[in-house]
């Protein structure tokens, strides 16, 4: 197969922060595996068929040598992200039971006192900037209801030290990114030895779903119980966020599918799954080869990062008709939530999430609109970082 390599794909190109999408069109179309020179270099997957391939092979393809690009080059290994089979088949067991259905159906109501309340100010005021004022602070707030950590200091705690983490990341700056680390795994430290003190039903408690696990018949150590909380801190709230914002600017620039949701409430599920279809909010998830892997005409060498580009798999033409149209009707075949083993545990809070803010966006307004311009984040997110909006209040 002849190769057709090019080496200049550039996350940071002012045109592929606004819209990445145009780029990874031409990227499907005439470049399948690309490669970019940032940050020490990487591969990147663009088309759906390969990236599935990719992350069902986790034999071949690990993550355990690196899971993001740039890699974070801070403290410890965060389990079960950073961990192959089998270690990260026993962690993600661990992990599985509070993240069930009938868990999260429990917190659902408490997700939507949190999302009215939230709601409530801003739209009194009739505008807000969406992102500050509550996209960026509600994941954190049911964050910290699904942890059983519901107090004001646990929500200024996670919501300052992640936004620290994520500029540190954003600027590069190692040192300033391995203190904020530093600083959120002194936070998964109290939360466990909280449950230490108080033990709670492991099927409901993240914390102590870990202090339960056995490994070999011992307790997991500590480091890497802290990992593993340390990775939900940044995690569990920050691709919601991005979600937040770009399901209110799509649904701002249609006041007819607001119309349509409003009176067809049931259908807020399928718009939920075409806005993570559209939106997906994580460009930056990799994998690296455990040996030498010929990918279109190249060969691959071992430990190299292969982005998997989940946004343009969720967008590949080939898959999905007219693949940048809104669409309720379509069947659900995206990957906004990764694939494979390492599949986001937590999508179907996410999911709760973001159909409880659409569901009370959509009763408690007449009407919403864009009121500016809207800024967008940068790798590795996708979605707004700055978006004001104007309401019509009931």
């Amino acid at each position: 197969m002849t190769s057709t390599r090019r080496d200049d794909y550039d996350p940071l190109a002012p045109q592929n922060v606004e819209n990445p999408h145009a780029a990874f069109a031409e990227l499907r179309r005439s470049c399948p595996l690309a490669h970019g020179e940032r940050w020490g270099g990487f591969w990147l997957l663009s088309r759906y068929s390969d990236i599935v391939a990719v992350t069902r092979d986790h034999a071949t393809f690990l993550n355990s040598v690196q899971n993001v690009v740039p890699a974070v080059t801070t403290t410890g290994r965060r389990p079960p992200l950073h961990f192959d089979p089998p270690e990260h088949t026993l962690w993600r067991k661990a992990l599985s039971s509070p993240f069930k259905t009938s868990t999260l159906n429990a917190l659902e109501p408490r997700v939507r006192e949190l999302t009215d309340q939230a709601l409530t100010p801003l739209l009194a005021n009739g505008r807000a900037e969406l992102i500050s004022e509550l996209a960026g602070l509600l994941p954190v707030r049911v964050l910290c209801a699904f942890l059983n950590a519901e107090t004001v200091e646990t929500e200024a705690r996670i919501r300052s030290l992640s936004n620290r983490f994520l500029r540190a990341y954003h600027d590069r700056d190692h040192a300033a990114l391995e203190h904020a680390s530093r600083d959120l795994y002194a936070i998964a430290a109290d939360l466990l030895a909280a449950r230490k003190r108080e033990p709670l039903d492991a099927q409901r408690d993240i914390a102590s779903a870990l202090l339960a696990l056995r490994i070999d018949g011992e307790p997991a150590s500590d480091d890497l119980m802290q990992g593993a909380l340390r990775q939900l801190l940044v995690a569990g709230h920050v691709a919601v966020t991005m979600m937040l914002g770009s399901a209110a600017r799509h649904l701002a620039l249609d006041p007819e599918l607001q119309n349509q949701l409003r009176e067809h409430p049931e259908r807020i599920g399928a718009a939920v799954e075409e806005l993570l279809r559209l939106y997906t909010p994580n460009q930056a998830f990799c994998r690296a080869a455990k040996h030498p892997v010929e990918l279109h005409g190249e060969t691959i060498p071992p430990r190299e990062p292969i982005v998997v580009l989940y946004p343009s798999a969720n967008r590949d033409e080939t898959v999905f008709e007219a693949p940048d149209e809104f669409r309720l009707d379509r069947p659900v075949k995206h990957v906004a939530f990764g694939n494979g083993i390492h599949k986001c545990p937590g999508e179907a809070l996410a999911r709760i999430e973001l159909r409880v803010f659409l569901e009370r966006l959509l009763l408690r307004t007449r009407h919403f609109a864009l009121d500016g311009k809207v800024e967008f984040a940068s790798w590795p997110e996708y979605g707004p970082k700055s978006l004001s909006l104007r309401f019509e209040a009931v």
